[in-house]
């Protein structure tokens, strides 16, 4: 967002920092219109949902879950991050540099997923 709305990013913001993965993903949401529209296509606004959907499985987990229902969970979530990045850039904008972030960010959680799926 600094990238797009200057120095004072934050003020531009409806949920102010620090963020928990949920509150980002909410900042997503909120501010889908104005940043995130004009690099994602639209498939990938539904994904934001998806991806909203496993963090409220994942925090509604009892301290008395097993790590298999932690780990599957927290697996999930990374799984709908990586259909949310393979969603694809919206090419009706200049987004070279985003692209390559978007990229950059779909290889480090699948490369992670690879290492720790059992």
């Amino acid at each position: 967002m600094k990238e797009d709305c200057g120095d004072n990013w934050h003020n531009s913001l409806k949920i102010k920092p620090p963020w928990t993965l949920y509150d980002a993903i909410k900042c997503i949401q909120l501010h889908w219109i104005a940043i995130f529209g004009f690099v994602f296509t639209n498939k990938a606004q539904a994904q934001t949902q998806a991806l909203m959907d496993a963090v409220k499985r994942y925090n509604a987990l009892s301290s008395r879950a097993t790590e298999d229902s932690v780990k599957q969970a927290q697996q999930d979530i990374i799984e709908v991050a990586i259909t949310l990045l393979s969603c694809g850039i919206n090419y009706s904008t200049s987004a070279t540099v985003k692209e390559k972030k978007v990229v950059d960010c779909h290889k480090i959680l699948t490369d992670y997923l690879a290492k720790n799926k059992q």
